[in-house]
This record gives C-alpha cells, structure tokens and sequence, in this order.
C-alpha cells in the first residue's frame, strides 16, 4: 500500500473475522437501541414517540410487503439485534415471528432497563403494519416474543 507522501505504508497486523464482525454489530445494533429506550427514559421522554417516529421512517420500505414477508423481516431484524429465530410461520394474510434471548439481558442490565421496559422497542413494527393495513400485536411468551401480523384491518 502507498501513502500520498510516495513511502510505504504496513498493512495492519489486526484483521477482524467475519464473526467477530457480526458479533460486534450485532451487539452494537441492540445496545443502540436499548441505549436510546434508556436515554428516553432517563429523561423523562416518551419511548413511544421514538418508536412510533422509526416505525413510520421504516414504513416506505415494506409497502409491498405480505403478512409473511413482514413477519420474517421483524424476526430478523430482532435476530440482528441479537434474538434467536425460533419460528417464522404463515401466509400472505397473516404470519407469525417467535424470536428467543430479545432483547439480550446483559445490555438490560447495562443500560438498567427492565425487560418489560426494553420490550417498547418491539412497538417500532405497528406503524409498519399501520401503513400495510395489517393488524398487528406482539407477546412475550417467557424468554420469547411472538409478533403477529395479519391482513384484513377495517378502514377507520
């Protein structure tokens, strides 16, 4: 490799794996969102806003989407978060995402969150469904949350 001055410069001797890439994103991913549900929090602001905000950001993106479709985006992106896939099932009409170990309870405990307090961030996928005309709700089942996403929503 040159350098602008014409010397030579020494590759880097630290080469990162692509697991320990994906090891770190996926960390970072989840402390930036559980950070943020902290940082809200701390100050008294409502998560809410937040999630409502990104959700309607993230809408444009998945307008042609299908109930299954969707549901399998919502379960990767909390596996990207550091979840575990544990089922993704469904039609075009209505589908269903279990996803284990979301959010990650050492950054619970970082960021001095409950469970039930970093659970808003799976509020982010309504406004999503809104846009698409689905219904859609979400559960904890234990160490799991189970979204739920259906078609055939009524006009208001």
């Amino acid at each position: 490799m040159r350098d602008t001055r014409g010397g030579t410069q020494q590759q880097s001797a630290v080469d990162f794996s692509p697991e320990q890439l994906l090891r770190y994103a996926r960390g970072n991913a989840a402390a930036w969102a559980l950070g943020t549900i902290a940082f809200l929090r701390a100050l008294g602001l409502p998560v809410e806003a937040w999630t409502e905000y990104l959700g309607r950001q993230f809408a444009a993106q998945w307008r042609t989407h299908r109930a299954l479709k969707v549901a399998r985006g919502a379960a990767l992106d909390l596996v990207a978060t550091g979840g575990e896939l544990l089922e993704v099932a469904g039609d075009d009409d209505r589908a269903e995402a279990v996803v284990a170990g979301w959010p990650p309870a050492e950054l619970v405990e970082l960021f001095g969150l409950s469970p039930a307090g970093a659970d808003a961030f799976c509020d982010v996928f309504a406004p999503i469904a809104a846009e698409l005309e689905m219904d859609y709700t979400w559960r904890r089942e234990g160490d799991a949350v189970r979204l739920t996403f259906s078609r055939g929503r009524r006009a208001e």
